[in-house]
This record gives C-alpha cells, structure tokens and sequence, in this order.
C-alpha cells in the first residue's frame, strides 16, 4: 500500500483485498468460533427455580394388582374382590373394558379393594390407576376368567357314598 492513497475507491468498495496469509487466519478463526459454540452456555433467568422443582417431584409407588391372579376362575355371578397396592393416600380407580366401575382412597399402608358383582361368562381384564400428586400411575391388566356353575348329574344306579 502506498502512502497517501485512500483506502476506498469514489466507489466505496475497499481498494485492496485481503491478501491469502489474512484471508486463512480469517478462516481459521470463524472456523474455531463455530467450534466453540457448543462450549457456550445460556443460563436464562428462573433455571435455579426450575431445577429445584425438578428435584423436588418424588417418586410414586407402583400400582399393582395382587389379588386375584392372572388367569384366575370363577364362578359366573359370584362376588369377586379385586385388592392392591399402590401411592398411599391415591385415589385409585378400576377400569374395567376401558370404562371407570369403582374409585376409592387407598389406605395409609397403600392397599385398596374393590367387590365386584355380576361377571358374566368369559374373560375379563381389569386395571387400576392411582391418582397421586396430578400423575397417574397404572398397573398391569389383570384377567380373569368367569366360568358357567358345574352341575352334578346323578345317573340312574348311582349310589351315595357314605362320609367316614
């Protein structure tokens, strides 16, 4: 560059380009500005909020039903008690074919029963959810079987044995 020349041309345009030493450096540095990026952290206002509350949310116990067993029998018509455990203090619904039949508070030790009535002949799912803290937590489907009454058909010549 000699001296006394202006800078820009009447144009406005730079009168020297950079040379290819400068234009490297140039690139060399936009390239470990971009790398750093992900290093960079944003810390909006009200995350120490957020994080405390995230740390505070408990975990709930599991909703379960213990009683009665998968696969279990029964006879058609006959009562049966559905029992668990689940959050203590939970509201804890039945859903029976997608639909809510029962809701009641579980007690202190978490456990809940449920008297069913009237099961016609076939297979039948039931599941509980617990209510607890605005979350709802399900336990697994539990089926059962409802079976028509055996009867006793006494042949002719049959004869009744006597109990010892």
């Amino acid at each position: 560059m000699t001296v006394g020349q202006p800078l820009f041309l009447p144009s406005g345009r730079p009168r020297y380009w950079i040379s290819g030493f400068d234009r490297w450096i140039l690139i060399s540095m936009a390239v470990a500005g971009v790398s750093l990026i992900p290093l960079w952290r944003f810390h909006p206002r009200g995350v120490e909020k957020s994080r405390a509350t995230i740390e505070s949310v408990r975990r709930l116990a599991p909703t379960a039903i213990l009683f009665p067993g998968e696969g279990t029998r029964f006879v058609k018509g006959d009562p049966i008690d559905i029992e668990g455990t689940s959050e203590p203090g939970a509201i804890v619904r039945l859903v029976y074919a997608g639909q809510v039949i029962g809701q009641e508070l579980s007690s202190l030790d978490g456990r809940f029963r449920f008297r069913i009535l009237g099961l016609g002949v076939g297979f039948h799912e039931f599941r509980a959810v617990a209510i607890a803290d605005g979350r709802g937590i399900w336990s697994d489907p539990r089926k059962v079987v409802a079976e028509e009454p055996v009867r006793r058909v006494r042949t002719k010549g049959a004869k009744r044995q006597k109990a010892d």
